[in-house]
């Protein structure tokens, strides 16, 4: 088993969406990694804005995910650690 530290988890939930979420009406930060042409494409289509929030929603569901796994990861390691002590 590896460990891994994951961006997403810890931070709040305020600065998770700063930094993850790819906002396509700041046409500042899209020029940072998309030239005119592709951001035209990009905010023209219905297809490509609908997938970009759908990613959005998984990426969310996801970090919730992991955030219940590691809450229940602290909850067993608690649970087994009073199990011993009454031992």
């Amino acid at each position: 088993m590896e460990f891994q530290t994951l961006a997403t988890v810890k931070v709040s939930n305020r600065s998770f969406e700063s930094r993850f979420k790819l906002d396509l009406t700041n046409d500042r930060k899209l020029k940072i990694y998309y030239n005119d042409d592709v951001i035209r494409d990009i905010i023209g289509s219905g297809a490509v804005i609908s997938a970009v929030e759908r990613e959005w929603d998984q990426l969310c569901k996801d970090r919730a995910d992991l955030r219940k796994v590691k809450l229940l990861k602290f909850l067993f390691k608690f649970d087994w650690y009073w199990l011993f002590t009454l031992l």
